[in-house]
């Protein structure tokens, strides 16, 4: 195992916004109805495919969550909406979802029933949005349900990570003797149960930090350092001290065999075997205090070459939350980091990465003018192999609230799509797509250290360079 050293090494690039050209083709607005709970599972995402722009992500109506598909065509024209999901009988919180490679639609809600009391309900729907069929786990009232995650493998098998609690209290007595168990189910992809496991939270998994990646024929299931690989045939296999730290974030496989995993909190970057043998891990020098935890990765990529870029928020010296953008090769080594800040006292964050044309896209939310004002949509394109700055783009929608780009996707002939949440009202978004010509840098971008050249690259991460 290889420990990088957690210094800085060198002084990345680090830009304030310059004049770039942009041209919007269209924009176009659709009422999500979401509030600020959103979570980034569920932030909305783009698929194009036969000139046709697919966004998908978790539409609300009165106390339901659904899974919605609105479909423009390369003219910005909405030739399709497709909501996959429930009717509004209870409260119901949309947990999880996928879609496998023929367009199903897998979906896991949690639904409340009672006083503590909710039940999970697994739906299979087709592309169509034709419910397939559906799964009530509920079965007593004294017994209650939380659904967590779902993967699917080889696409005829579903897992789904739950809560299950019993000897629930009644009405205003204490919940203490109330016991919980974290359950793996698996369903075949017709509906079929084929077996359930309890976990003992002493010598397995427990509640307090978990992770489900699925992916082929095996399911991944990381709590604290523990890595757990489950096959379709209810198999486990136990690895009870991975050296993993920092929990996990988002996990990716690699073109290699291994994963690529992220930490929940600082820049911590770790790879590892599937049988959770820790390869190298990194992690970036972080200006906070040793109690205060705000650095985060929240965006990861993989190029052709192995390469992994990730970007998220990070506090500089003197500033909030800046975009840093870093590039490390398969074997860990720091490539480059670029660092985008809008003015010292904003706060910015990279959510959504794309790879195109020998350029890295970064989308995400960025303060208007300092901390406390609205958010506006960023762009940053960047030259993948030099880390140069290529062109930038915000957007402050007219009424001023909070837009956020959640996904971005370039075609071939460098025009941009993306989309994100806008703020129409109090706490209420919506979802807003646009698409753009290209962003092209009108002027030279304007570095806050104008004299840095990189030497040597790739980065010897044993030395400082002194500039």
């Amino acid at each position: 195992m290889k420990d990088v050293a957690l210094y800085s090494l060198f002084l990345g690039m680090s830009f304030q916004w310059a004049l770039s050209q942009s041209h919007v083709l269209w924009t176009a607005d659709y009422e999500a109805n979401v509030d600020n709970s959103y979570t980034t599972k569920f932030f909305p995402r783009i698929n194009v495919a036969n000139d046709t722009i697919r966004i998908t992500g978790v539409k609300k109506s009165q106390n339901t969550e659904n899974l919605q598909i609105i479909s423009y065509d390369l003219n910005g024209n909405l030739i399709q909406e497709q909501l996959f999901g429930l009717h509004p009988e209870f409260h119901t919180r949309l947990t999880d979802y996928k879609i496998d490679t023929h367009g199903n639609v897998f979906l896991l809600h949690t639904q409340e029933v009672g006083f503590v009391q909710e039940n999970v309900l697994l739906q299979k729907y087709d592309s169509s949005g034709e419910l397939l069929w559906l799964h009530s786990f509920l079965f007593s009232n004294d017994t209650s349900y939380y659904g967590y995650q779902l993967g699917l493998v080889n696409d005829t098998c579903v897992f789904i990570l739950i809560n299950r609690d019993t000897n629930l209290p009644e009405w205003g007595d204490d919940v203490i003797f109330t016991e919980s168990t974290l359950q793996l189910h698996a369903f075949h992809t017709n509906g079929t149960p084929l077996w359930s496991r309890n976990f003992n939270p002493a010598t397995e998994f427990n509640f307090i930090s978990h992770h489900f990646f699925a992916q082929q024929d095996t399911a991944y299931y990381f709590s604290h350092n523990r890595l757990g690989k489950i096959s379709e045939n209810n198999e486990l296999v136990m690895n009870l001290n991975t050296g993993l730290q920092g929990g996990v974030g988002m996990v990716q496989a690699t073109a290699d065999g291994n994963l690529i995993i992220s930490s929940s909190g600082r820049y911590r970057l770790t790879k590892m075997t599937k049988n959770g043998q820790v390869i190298w891990t990194y992690l970036h020098p972080t200006n906070l205090p040793s109690n205060v935890c705000c650095d985060a990765i929240q965006s990861m990529i993989q190029d052709e070459e192995g390469n992994i870029y990730i970007s998220g928020k990070y506090y500089g010296i003197g500033t909030n939350g800046d975009v840093l953008t870093l590039k490390f090769d398969s074997a860990g080594t720091l490539i480059w980091e670029n660092s985008y800040t809008h003015g010292l006292n904003n706060y910015e964050s990279g959510l959504a990465l794309f790879l195109k044309n020998g350029n890295l896209y970064v989308a995400g939310g960025s303060q208007n003018d300092g901390v406390g004002s609205h958010y506006d949509y960023f762009l940053l394109k960047i030259d993948k192999q030099s880390a140069a700055y290529a062109g930038g783009y915000r957007y402050d929608s007219p009424n001023q609230g909070n837009d956020v780009a959640t996904a971005v996707h370039v075609l071939d002939d460098n025009q941009i799509i993306i989309t994100g949440l806008s703020q129409y009202q109090n706490e209420k978004y919506d979802w807003t797509t646009q698409m753009l010509s290209d962003i092209v840098l009108q002027t030279e971008a304007h570095f806050l250290n104008d004299n840095i050249i990189i030497f040597p690259n790739p980065l010897d991460y044993n030395n400082i360079l002194n500039i």
